[in-house]
């Protein structure tokens, strides 16, 4: 088992030298969406009717992110420390999403009578035909169906299915997916041959009528792919990264007993990027892009699908890609590419302003990219010291400050707590990438963190969900809720 501790950590640290790196108002009109489309085509693909923002999975949402948020015409409801919180955004209010006036909600720890209780995978919550649908655990053995209303009544278990079965398509990590009168899924399940990890990542999707499972495809791959799926009218988009490796497939060096040996080895390996079509007309799904001779490793959120059917993807790469990382002399660039109509990768962006700043891609959003120059601080974490919001055409909607008056609370940055423990509070931005953005405003869940010395305590986090308008004369900051994940408090 040390050994396949040591080869997943060996991985990691070789894949980031080698390339690291719309709305869902229920009442809108499709067409005022910012990613609404007409019927017609896209690099050779035929698309589907426009955005329905009754049926159609919002694209903002599809990103892996720790704080799921649903945006409706009248409030946004957030998935935060396994409770499902709302902000009305009519009476500018806050709170659990439980309709019970008599529930302690999380003063009591793991409540299970608070209806805004929810064990949710991420990235499953979503709004859909009226209601609030979510994929969650009923139980540790079973994976589930939910449907509540807007107002936190008529809580259901719609359907359930084992969890870790017979059915390695329901193995390990899941992502989730509501579109179209369908659960769409992809999933990544790790077996050990020989002392190695290695991957099959699995997609397919499920009617929301019977939940009869269908097979799209499944790839395999030694080194960890992140698949996932965006969507556009009727097609669902799958992206995955891989290596075709499998058990048996050719020996692997052991990179505890031959460290440079199994280094070597990994820096020649083959890599694909590959992305998929399907849609309900189809048999299986097409591959409409596939790349072997340049290839990056991506992570869930580094992709986005426009709703006419444009595909773009961040990649990475070192200002020398022949010396190592340097904060100071050798930093990351960032690029943003798009899938042209002949299948071929073009960069259309690079994230770098006139000063020869680099900035990194945090989200691809509504036809928006939000991108930050951030610096770690020991200690203190991702300092931002600014933020660039701009177009796909790479039209600057705003680049500059980011406002972060909300924060001028945290004002006791260490103190000693009600158990006498020293406690100090994390002042860096830990989760920049829950971020959601239109051309109108990006809104932000920014986690802040108290460290207690006393292991045995853990930490407290404390969750802000901030709206920043964007104008002419620059961003406006709307604090909008705070949460303390902190059992005993009175929350939100």
């Amino acid at each position: 088992m040390k050994k396949t501790v040591l080869s997943s950590i060996l991985l990691f640290a070789l894949i980031l030298a080698l390339c690291t790196g719309c709305s869902g108002n229920k009442n809108q009109n499709p067409s005022d969406s910012p990613d609404a489309f007409n019927s017609g085509q896209s690099g050779g693909v035929l698309m589907g009717q426009a955005f329905n923002p009754e049926t159609d999975n919002d694209n903002r949402n599809a990103a892996f992110i720790d704080c799921a948020m649903v945006d409706t015409e009248d409030a946004y409801y957030l998935y935060v420390n396994g409770y499902i919180m709302y902000y009305d955004k009519i009476m500018e209010d806050s709170g659990f999403l439980c309709p019970h006036p008599e529930c302690v909600h999380d003063e009591k720890f793991n409540n299970p009578n608070c209806v805004a209780r929810a064990s949710i995978q991420l990235p499953s919550m979503t709004y859909y035909e009226g209601k609030l649908w979510w994929v969650g655990n009923p139980d540790m053995r079973h994976i589930g169906v939910f449907r509540m209303n807007l107002d936190g009544t008529n809580k259901e278990l719609l359907h359930s299915f084992e969890l870790n079965g017979d059915d390695t398509r329901f193995q390990g990590m899941m992502l989730w997916y509501f579109h179209r009168g369908r659960l769409f899924w992809s999933s990544l399940k790790q077996e050990v041959a020989n002392g190695q990890y290695f991957n099959t990542a699995y997609f397919g999707y499920m009617s929301l009528e019977d939940y009869e499972p269908h097979d799209l495809c499944e790839r395999r791959s030694f080194f960890t792919p992140q698949p996932t799926i965006r969507f556009a009218g009727d097609s669902a988009y799958l992206f995955i990264g891989y290596d075709g490796i499998g058990p048996g497939d050719q020996e692997i060096p052991d990179g505890e007993a031959d460290l440079d040996a199994y280094l070597e080895w990994a820096k020649n390996v083959k890599q694909y990027d590959e992305v998929l079509r399907w849609d309900p007309t189809m048999d299986e799904p097409e591959t409409i892009y596939l790349n072997s001779e340049d290839t990056c490793f991506h992570s869930f959120n580094d992709y986005y699908v426009s709703q006419e059917g444009e595909i773009f993807f961040r990649e990475t790469e070192l200002e020398d890609p022949d010396q190592q990382y340097d904060e100071e002399n050798n930093q990351y660039i960032t690029y943003i590419n798009r899938i042209n109509g002949n299948g071929e990768k073009e960069r259309i962006i690079e994230l770098t302003d006139e000063d020869g700043v680099h900035y990194n891609m945090y989200a691809m959003t509504c036809g928006v990219i939000v991108a930050m120059d951030t610096r770690y601080i020991r200690g203190v974490g991702d300092e931002v010291r600014g933020i660039w919001i701009l177009t796909f055409d790479g039209r600057t909607l705003y680049r500059g400050e980011l406002p972060m008056k909300y924060r001028e609370k945290y004002t006791d940055r260490e103190r000693v707590d009600d158990n006498g423990l020293t406690v100090h509070i994390s002042h860096g931005i830990n989760k920049l990438h829950n971020c959601w953005a239109t051309e109108n405003e990006v809104l932000f869940c920014f986690t802040e963190t108290y460290y207690k010395d006393s292991p045995t305590h853990g930490n407290s986090n404390y969750y802000d969900f901030v709206k920043y308008e964007i104008t002419p004369n620059g961003l406006i900051e709307v604090p909008l809720a705070e949460c303390r994940a902190h059992y005993g408090d009175e929350g939100w």
